[in-house]
């Protein structure tokens, strides 16, 4: 069960939002306010033997990605990101408030990803990209990054967590790279947008995803052996057949409950 609030001591607050000791102690208030404002997240103060701070929690991060229970919601922008870019980026999104606090290492734990040098550099990269394209916005601590998705990239297009399930066990029932992930789910979110406007073609799919022919043919192929979805071409258009549609690729029917 999730707690109801994280205790804080006043070097941890500052460490975390990047406001100096002196504001948090003289200015409490208008301190509080800016970081409402700036990370949408409640601070408050209490007096216990001395003073404590909080956060109220409404939920607890999942330990994973995939043990998440709300749905996430992206930009129709980030489907074309990058394979690392893109995960990182849902990762972002699926955190309590769209706000991630905690180390790099937790990052990639949260992300199933082994913690070695070359993931650490890696993410390191890809949070300055996103960053410096104002994609997202990221504050260093010692230890601890506090990252958040900018407003406008956050509410465009939903992905139910059950589909990262699935993009999973694909990759892994074909021994895949976990990168196969994020394109499973860029090309079945791309295959979804070009649903509404069919016929389509791979040349719309590549617009969408920023992948290449072969990559979205290749995974493609493996959405449609795993039921995901079937297609039909018609000379060099494609047109997506119902049987599982709406149900697998889509999740706009209501009834659908995730495993």
């Amino acid at each position: 069960m999730a707690s109801k609030k994280e205790l804080l001591t006043i070097e941890e607050v500052s460490e975390m939002f990047g406001y100096p000791i002196s504001s948090l102690k003289t200015n409490f208030n208008r301190t509080a306010a800016s970081i409402k404002k700036k990370y949408n997240i409640d601070l408050y103060k209490i007096k216990e033997g001395g003073t404590i701070y909080y956060i109220p929690l409404k939920e607890e991060r999942a330990l994973s990605i995939y043990d998440e229970v709300k749905d996430i919601s992206i930009s129709t922008e980030s489907l074309s990101f990058e394979a690392f870019e893109f995960f990182v980026f849902l990762a972002l999104a699926a955190s309590n408030q769209s706000v991630y606090r905690g180390t790099r290492e937790n990052l990639l734990k949260y992300m199933e990803l082994p913690i070695s040098k070359k993931n650490l550099s890696d993410l390191d990269l890809v949070l300055k990209k996103l960053e410096e394209r104002k994609i997202i916005k990221v504050d260093r601590g010692k230890q601890i990054i506090v990252a958040y998705i900018t407003e406008e990239l956050e509410t465009e297009m939903p992905i139910r967590i059950s589909m990262l399930r699935e993009c999973r066990k694909i990759a892994e029932d074909n021994n895949k790279q976990s990168k196969k992930i994020s394109q499973l789910i860029q090309v079945w979110q791309a295959i979804r947008l070009c649903e509404k406007n069919q016929p389509f073609t791979y040349a719309e799919l590549q617009k969408q995803t920023g992948l290449s022919y072969k990559q979205i043919r290749d995974v493609k192929k493996l959405l449609e052996t795993n039921d995901i979805f079937k297609t039909n071409r018609a000379g060099s258009y494609w047109a997506c057949l119902g049987m599982n549609v709406d149900l697998n690729a889509f999740y706009d029917n209501d009834n659908i409950v995730d495993s």
